[in-house]
């Protein structure tokens, strides 16, 4: 049943979604020494940096990879200590260090961020050639490994206190614990707007340490005078970020570059000392977005005839679509039909199909993934999402097994209970927006509030943006015009109403130093 609100309501609700013992203080930050093997791995790290010995970093072409480098990269700059890096090609290397990635490589230790814990291949390999292997990473481990140490909170005999912490948190507190061992004077909070990136674009949960840190990383970005950051702010004209704007307008600019060319564009970006050409740079990055909406949207059209709606589990793929944005069109997929989706790219030479899954709701997308890879080459995640690999031979197999593995795990979707409840239109105001305010951030597991409002009249509705896929709407209430957007509309949407229900989300937004309620609708209904 959908309750009514008014403001008192909502901050009832809004209240029960923190425990009172909550961290809010990152004076309450766990030890990096918590961690299983930290000791171990700044130890030989450190030894590596006395004897003067050859080190090399490995990350990923993702937000968290490429600002897990980015760390580590600030850090041996500030003691003047040279280090090799390698990020892959998503195109060309496949993800993660491999093999081949390293083995030219004259490296006596190879630290990996974001990435190796399931390499035995590499790490057998490092053994063979006396190399000492450090894995950080936070994806789930699936058997033991022959590494020299592993940092992962995700291993069952690590001791750190919260395991839902992303790579580039991990090389954060490597460096922690670095800066202690040697007793340095670097102040970590210097790396906390980079940091901001990667734990909210890797979709961490906004609870425990994850919130105290995004909470004092919102206030170190909003303050920064790095020049990646000041660029942000001159291109996107906007002075103050909140979570959700990261997550929508800066993370994916970063992310772009390894999905449609290169990663090395985002890591030159983020390191970039001159402002001038840091905005340039971005510049560059947002070109790029276009370019990935476009193979999105081939993506969804080509999808559509493919897709069969009385499927539990969502699987496609086609030689056509682009192994870059395979993800985010899974994702997509996922949110409009209401279901763990797979969305892959064959490769005609190979005839193997790499695939980028995303869940619905709350439905555990890695362990239906485990109890469905007979047939798969490799496959890894979390609950959330997922990637795997198979030969094309093996997909209608590996279909069906997934949909009757959904029906013997007895996993359900949920209905939309995000919706807080039925807001009356006069209840939207600035004191609402004040309150929905003194919530940030938000994110997952802290879900921006969504709101039924009933029965709204339009005054205007109209098709906006380059491509025409977003609605503009205005309506009144007792305060005056209320201004609304909807954004990423299909082609066939009818904007031929005045009337309607609308679940929508309500936020603050400044510009030119005025400010004012943005309400963006999720849905329309009841048209």
């Amino acid at each position: 049943m959908i309750i009514k609100l008014n403001k008192e309501k909502i901050k009832t609700l809004l209240d029960k979604r923190f425990d009172k013992k909550d961290i809010n203080s990152l004076k309450e930050l766990p030890s990096p020494f918590s961690f299983k093997d930290m000791d171990k791995s700044v130890d030989r790290i450190i030894k590596a940096i006395k004897q003067n010995e050859k080190i090399l970093v490995v990350g990923d072409y993702d937000v968290d990879g490429i600002v897990s480098r980015i760390i580590l990269k600030e850090f041996f700059d500030f003691i003047d200590f040279k280090i090799s890096y390698i990020t892959p090609d998503r195109f060309k290397d496949g993800y993660g260090i491999s093999v081949d990635l390293i083995k030219e490589s004259e490296a006596n230790v190879i630290i990996t961020v974001d990435n190796g814990i399931n390499a035995k291949e590499v790490a057998y390999f490092c053994k063979e050639k006396n190399i000492d292997l450090i894995i950080t990473d936070h994806h789930n481990p699936l058997g033991d490994m022959p590494a020299f140490s592993i940092i992962n909170p995700k291993q069952d005999d690590c001791p750190f206190l919260f395991s839902e912490i992303c790579g580039a948190q991990i090389a954060w507190y490597l460096v922690a614990g670095l800066k202690s061992k040697l007793e340095l004077d670097f102040d970590m909070s210097n790396l906390l707007d980079l940091l901001l990136m990667a734990i909210i674009a890797d979709v961490m949960p906004l609870i425990s340490m994850n919130r105290a840190l995004v909470k004092k990383s919102l206030k170190v970005f909003n303050n920064s005078s790095r020049p990646c950051i000041l660029a942000i702010k001159e291109v996107l004209k906007k002075e103050e970020f909140t979570s959700e704007d990261i997550a929508f307008l800066v993370a994916p600019k970063i992310n772009v570059a390894g999905r449609v060319r290169n990663a090395s564009l985002a890591i030159d970006f983020l390191s970039e000392k001159n402002l001038d050409k840091a905005i340039d740079k971005f510049n560059v990055l947002n070109e790029l977005i276009k370019q990935r909406r476009d193979l999105e949207e081939h993506i969804m059209k080509s999808s559509k005839e493919s897709i069969n709606k009385d499927d539990n589990v969502i699987a496609l793929y086609n030689e056509s679509f682009h192994q870059g944005v395979i993800g985010i069109v899974a994702s997509k997929i996922a949110d409009k039909y209401k279901k763990i989706s797979f969305v892959g790219n064959l490769n005609p030479k190979t005839n193997i199909i790499k695939m980028s899954a995303r869940s619905y709701g709350e439905a555990d997308l890695y362990s239906l993934m485990i109890n469905s890879s007979e047939n798969l080459i490799s496959y890894g995640g979390h609950k959330q999402a997922g990637g795997l690999s198979l030969h094309k031979k093996d997909f209608n197999s590996f279909k069906n097994l997934i949909n009757n593995n959904f029906k013997k795990q007895n996993i359900i979707y949920k209905e939309d209970d995000s919706i807080m409840g039925i807001l009356p239109i006069d209840e939207i105001n600035y004191d609402l927006l004040n309150l929905l305010d003194s919530y940030e951030p938000y994110g997952h597991h802290n879900e921006k509030p969504k709101f039924l409002v009933q029965d709204i009249h339009f005054e205007q509705i109209k098709r906006v943006g380059e491509k025409k896929n977003c609605l503009s709407l205005s309506a009144r209430n007792k305060y005056g015009f209320l201004n609304m957007i909807m954004f990423n509309i299909d082609d066939d949407f009818s904007d031929s109403f005045t009337k309607a229900d609308i679940i929508c989300s309500i936020s603050k937004n400044i510009y030119k130093d005025n400010e004012y309620i943005s309400i963006q609708i999720k849905e329309i209904i009841n048209l």
